[in-house]
């Protein structure tokens, strides 16, 4: 953000205290006009210098002046886990690489994946066990579904997770009545499926889906009557010693 320029004040602001210079005042007249003159001119620096230059620094704008709420919230930004508060959050990230032997024993690097990232946040609760009761519930729904969880903090937001284990424990030294709970999140990586359609639905007329075993379903053209043969067909039909049966002809 760049910062705000000031204007330079006609008169200074110094006190005719003794040692100080002579210096070009403002007189009692003039000061009633020139203070709100300057108080508006800093008013407006001041506003300019919190206006946004872009949609991002917008957000950080809005971001600045909102409480910094640690917690798992899902795809749409509704909060689904907040405690009490976030005693610790651990990040994950590795990425393996495969190689291969060559010769005289020595190994060759050819691929680099990126494995999921690993997140764990320590939640802290306390208050009534109506309350520990419902955040426990939240975390077995969690667990047993497919639910797309963010991990927020106050640095940075890790996205498109899910809950794949907790744990909690409660101890006489921090209170029998505060609970401090562990919540594991891995990365999910979502991926487009294959959508297939047939070509039946399509187009009636046009031939069947390769899906369907059938294949074509069979058509009436209509009755086929036998006709006699001609001259050059009756030639072309060489003659059959095998004699012809009674009722056959």
């Amino acid at each position: 953000m760049a910062l705000p320029i000031l204007p330079i004040p006609p008169y200074p602001n110094v006190p005719p205290y003794p040692g100080v210079p002579l210096l070009a005042r403002v007189s009692q007249a003039q000061s009633l006009f020139v203070r709100p003159v300057l108080l508006a001119a800093d008013a407006v620096n001041l506003v300019r210098s919190f206006l946004p230059s872009t949609a991002a620094d917008a957000v950080n704008l809005v971001r600045s002046f909102l409480p910094s709420t640690w917690g798992l919230y899902d795809e749409s930004g509704a909060p689904l886990l907040i405690g009490d508060n976030v005693a610790a959050v651990d990040f994950k990230r590795d990425a393996r690489m495969a190689d291969y032997p060559i010769e005289k024993g020595g190994f060759s690097s050819y691929n680099k994946v990126q494995t999921p990232y690993d997140a764990r946040a320590t939640f802290t609760i306390g208050g009534s066990a109506a309350a520990r009761s419902g955040f426990i519930a939240i975390l077995d729904k969690l667990i047993l579904g497919l639910t797309i969880v963010s991990l927020v903090t106050s640095d940075i937001t890790y996205p498109s997770a899910n809950v794949v284990h907790y744990d909690y424990r409660r101890t006489s030294k921090n209170g029998v009545t505060l609970l401090t709970i562990d919540v594991w999140i891995m990365e999910v990586r979502l991926t487009a499926g294959t959508a297939f359609t047939d070509a039946q639905t399509t187009d009636a007329a046009s031939t069947p889906s390769p899906q369907a075993p059938s294949g074509a379903s069979p058509t009436s053209a209509g009755t086929v009557q036998a006709a006699p043969l001609s001259a050059p067909q009756a030639a072309a039909v060489p003659a059959s010693n095998v004699p012809m049966a009674p009722g056959v002809g």
